[in-house]
């Protein structure tokens, strides 16, 4: 349950206490006040512009905590590298305490995304942070359509003598995306520090984290999204961030992504 003062006057606490009284009283369910907001967004239905989802959201506590839920970075397939970028774009907002501020680091995110996907087309991104992590939806042998990730991630696996069940992981890189078979991902076991992985494909995986955050803000401040990656207008620069190699590719994925912590 949200709840949203008519005005600031209504904004105590003693009036929090009042309604949680009155709703324990007429429900018998005991209730309590996770935390305020300093403010929170309501993130689209996926495929469906304009359309807020209540159970997609990200918001920031005013004791200084995020709350996050059904966004990217806290799905099971999410990339270290999507997982960090969405961490990057909320630390930049947590900073901001009215929606003038929140409204003026929209730009300020776009740059953002501009350098990390700069990163990708330099090459410059090590191979083990782009690993995607799944579970096998039918197992080795049992997919009809041959040419989709999973399909091919588990015959690769299959052919390396690991036959996957259903529900099992696996870890795959993104090599080619318009290729064919095996030419289109490495998966995990044989991924290293030189290997190649689909730019394109990546950056369009940024976009989309991006804009997961924030679609929904730029139609409720300007109609329109003025920030995609694709229509860039940049207006402030952010610094190069460093990067750090990795050595393993399961062990990078469980400790860096801590999936077991999300579900």
């Amino acid at each position: 349950l949200f709840l949203q003062p008519r005005s600031e006057e209504y904004d105590t606490q003693e009036n929090m206490d009042a309604l949680l009284a009155e709703i324990e009283k007429y429900t018998q369910i005991p209730v309590d006040c996770e935390g305020r907001f300093q403010w929170l967004v309501f993130c689209n239905v996926k495929d469906f512009s304009g359309v807020s989802a209540l159970n997609r959201y990200f918001g920031y506590f005013d004791h200084d905590e995020f709350r996050l839920r059904g966004i990217r970075h806290r799905q099971r397939r999410v990339t270290i590298l999507e997982k960090e970028f969405q961490e990057a774009i909320l630390d930049l907002f947590k900073q901001t305490t009215t929606l003038d501020e929140f409204k003026k680091t929209i730009p300020v995110a776009a740059s953002l995304l501009e350098e990390w996907k700069n990163k990708l087309r330099r090459m410059e991104i090590n191979p083990f942070d782009l690993i995607i992590k799944l579970k096998s939806g039918k197992g080795s042998g049992n997919y009809k359509a041959v040419n989709t990730h999973q399909a091919i991630v588990t015959s690769e696996y299959q052919l390396k003598g690991n036959t996957l069940e259903a529900g099992e992981n696996m870890l795959y890189l993104v090599k080619n995306d318009k290729a064919y078979g095996s030419r289109r991902i490495t998966i995990g076991p044989e991924v290293n520090d030189d290997s190649i992985y689909d730019v394109d494909w990546y950056i369009t995986s940024l976009e989309r984290a991006f804009l997961e955050l924030l679609e929904a803000p730029q139609w409720q401040f300007f109609g329109e999204i003025r920030y995609d990656g694709k229509k860039y207008r940049a207006k402030t620069q952010i610094a190069d961030f460093e990067w750090t190699g990795n050595e393993d590719a399961e062990k990078i994925v469980e400790e860096k992504l801590d999936l077991d912590a999300y579900f």
